[in-house]
């Protein structure tokens, strides 16, 4: 706390973390026993699949593994619908800690099969003005990772810093090379100055969010997903298919009609608390849910409606006949 407030006297704001490690690694063999051990590997478990822990190896072998069981913070790829929040706090103090973030996605499918998403998020800063670390401003650079191709319809609630706190790049700086890659090819919409680009196999619609203490920012997206609700994808997208969909079309398949499946994989940013998320699905009047994953989820045989906390990566998948 001391170096946080006094920087300029501390001059190494950060030298605590380093200072309790060598304490914690002093101490804990000290307290280790089997009642403990357990409840450590137990509350380790959660940290891993809550996304508090992660995992990196140059090893490209373990890494691999290491994704596989989810531990690494990698975006995961789906031929189906996909979406991640992820918040940047730019300038805004430690005021991370009194957002309280609120997910509602929407997703209605037309008679032709296509699919419209509708998106909302409410960002509520909690913070007392003034007070210590959290009660300034919170600004948020927000990215939203949608399905490769989608296009955007309309957006609204974004609220951009003024000119004054930007600094230009040091000449000397250097760009890297994945982050340009996707950035430099941005488009901007007009309209909102939301910017779209691709990166990690998805379309990211980028854009500012401020909240002051107290207030809400609550952001609108409407976008379209680059594929169609259809018994069969391309080659290309068969390579990446979810295997518990394909499995269950060959189990639930009555042979009377063609099944459609259709799924939402939702990652949490790692690191963050956990947000509020409501899912809906609507379906047209001549479609039918016949089978739902997983089996508590509140799937009714026209669409579903789901809530609950992101508090890990959700994955929802769903059998329809036409």
């Amino acid at each position: 706390e001391l170096a946080e407030q006094k920087p300029d006297v501390t001059k190494q704001p950060k030298k605590i973390i380093g200072d309790l490690m060598v304490e914690i690694l002093d101490e804990l063999p000290k307290r280790l026993n089997k009642g403990a051990l357990i409840n450590l590997l137990g509350a380790m478990e959660d940290s891993l699949n809550e996304k508090h822990i992660l995992f990196y190896f140059t090893d490209d072998e373990l890494q691999k593994k290491i994704e596989n069981y989810g531990w690494g913070g990698n975006v995961k790829q789906t031929a189906w619908n996909y979406l991640a929040v992820i918040n940047t706090n730019i300038g805004g103090g430690k005021s991370d800690k009194s957002i309280e973030e609120e997910i509602s996605h929407e997703t209605e499918i037309l008679p032709d099969g296509s699919i419209i998403n509708t998106l909302e998020i409410k960002r509520t800063h909690t913070g007392r003005k003034g007070g210590q670390f959290s009660g300034v401003r919170n600004v948020d650079w927000m990215r939203i990772y949608v399905p490769q191709g989608s296009e955007l319809i309309s957006a609204s609630g974004f609220k951009r810093p003024a000119d004054i706190y930007f600094e230009e790049p040091d000449p000397g700086w250097q760009d890297d090379p994945d982050v340009y890659a996707g950035e430099s090819a941005a488009k901007t919409d007009k309209t909102s100055g939301t910017e779209i680009y691709n990166e990690a196999g998805k379309t990211v619609f980028a854009n500012w969010s401020m909240a002051d203490p107290g207030q809400t920012a609550v952001i609108y997206l409407k976008y379209k997903l680059p594929f169609k609700l259809a018994p069969e994808k391309n080659e290309g997208e068969k390579q990446i298919k979810d295997l518990l969909l394909d499995k269950a079309v060959e189990i639930f398949n009555p042979g009377r009609k063609q099944l459609l499946p259709y799924a939402l994989l939702a990652q949490k940013q790692a690191g963050s608390k956990g947000d509020k998320i409501t899912s809906t699905l609507k379906l047209p009047d001549n479609f039918k849910i016949v089978w739902s994953y997983p089996e508590n989820a509140a799937v009714e045989t026209d669409g579903w409606n789901i809530s609950g906390s992101l508090n890990t990566d959700k994955y929802w998948a769903v059998l329809i006949e036409n």
